[in-house]
């Protein structure tokens, strides 16, 4: 297991003050696969915890293609099955989040409880201009760019560090 890498593609957030949004050539990994196989490691998982990493089938498929004696595999890919019974098992299934919200809090809570701050944020984004978040900015869609709402009159309960044990636990095991 490596180290995560602090930065990713984030085009759909760089209108937001603080972003840092690298190309998906400039994010190393296929050094990083290409390093690994040097090593003996043939078969390689990629995680990235993103959501917005829209160039990532394509990449893993370039790499499979060019490296042919060594196999990468998106370890999210077909995973949403587990990842919404994951959502079922810490109580926040349903909630049509992408990126930030509720289901983000919990993450962080659990990983890094110090860096997470009070108060509402975030939008529940209507089912029809889902369709649009591959395309536009998402200042167009929603003003601090969560995909998702946290409220804290009606979600505290719910998202917790042990609700966020709970989702990542379960995710990982499965």
């Amino acid at each position: 297991m490596l180290p995560t890498l602090p930065f990713n593609t984030s085009e759909e957030h760089t209108s937001f003050k603080g972003t840092v949004s690298l190309s998906p050539a400039t994010v190393m990994l296929e050094e990083i696969v290409e390093g690994l196989r040097g090593q003996g490691f043939r078969k390689q998982v990629l995680t990235v915890g993103h959501g917005g990493s829209l160039w990532l089938g394509a990449f893993v498929k370039h790499v499979n293609r060019r490296l042919e004696d060594t196999i990468l595999v998106d370890a999210h890919r077909g995973a949403g099955p587990v990842w919404e019974e994951a959502l079922r098992q810490c109580g926040l299934a349903d909630r049509g989040e992408v990126y930030g919200g509720a289901v983000s809090r919990t993450v962080a809570l659990y990983l890094a409880p110090g860096s997470v701050t009070d108060g509402a944020y975030g939008e529940r984004i209507p089912e029809q201009l889902q369709a649009y978040a591959d395309y536009v900015v998402w200042e167009r869609i929603t003003p601090d760019g969560s995909w998702g709402r946290y409220d804290p009159a009606t979600d505290k309960g719910l998202a917790t560090a042990e609700a966020g044990r709970t989702l990542l636990e379960y995710f990982v095991k499965e």
